[in-house]
């Protein structure tokens, strides 16, 4: 009404009374008196744009998640990496990056099969998540090589403790579809 733009658009959410969520755009601008130019109401709409929101969500996540493991791809990786640097440089405060690749996995995926190597990689990936702390990443860089962003170490001591609770978890013994196998990994 102040004049002070000729359009507003905004996003915004509205809760539901089931308790899921409503995104809309809202568009209006001012109608003005033709004769002196006062501003006489604002027209204008109210769009529900939840599917595209949905939509712009799942593109986001595909394009930064590996799609087999939904763990965070390279590109994720590379900027939590960074962000991990601007905050240790900033708070001195130390953190660690493991990189990791399964042992013996193509021999899995040779003899039992892609899908089972596929269902391989989706445990281990489960395996791995279980070993860090909250605020840690675990990322699939590809194929079967993984890496790690401990952050905000307490001591360097606790990179050696993941990495030994890493080479335990993934050792574990594996049933594909009813075929029991091992294998490791080197950190």
């Amino acid at each position: 009404l102040a004049g002070l733009a000729p359009l507003y658009e905004c996003e915004y959410r509205l809760r539901k009374r089931d308790g899921t969520f409503l995104w809309v755009l809202a568009r209006g601008r001012v109608v003005h008196d033709a004769g002196d130019g006062r501003p006489l109401r604002v027209v204008g709409t109210q769009i529900d744009i939840t599917r595209r929101k949905d939509a712009e969500r799942r593109i986001e996540h595909m394009a930064l998640h590996d799609a087999l493991t939904g763990l965070p791809n390279r590109a994720l990786f590379r900027s939590r990496l960074d962000q991990e640097i601007g905050h240790s440089a900033g708070q001195g405060g130390p953190f660690a990056v493991l990189v990791a690749d399964l042992d013996a996995f193509k021999a899995v995926n040779d003899a039992l099969g892609h899908p089972a190597g596929d269902g391989l990689l989706r445990i281990v990936s489960d395996r791995l998540r279980s070993v860090v702390r909250e605020g840690d990443t675990v990322a699939r860089l590809g194929g079967d090589e993984f890496a790690l962003i401990l952050a905000r170490l307490d001591d360097a001591a606790e990179a050696s403790r993941v990495a030994q609770r890493m080479i335990d978890a993934v050792g574990e013994p594996v049933d594909l579809d009813g075929h029991l196998t091992s294998i490791g990994v080197s950190v």
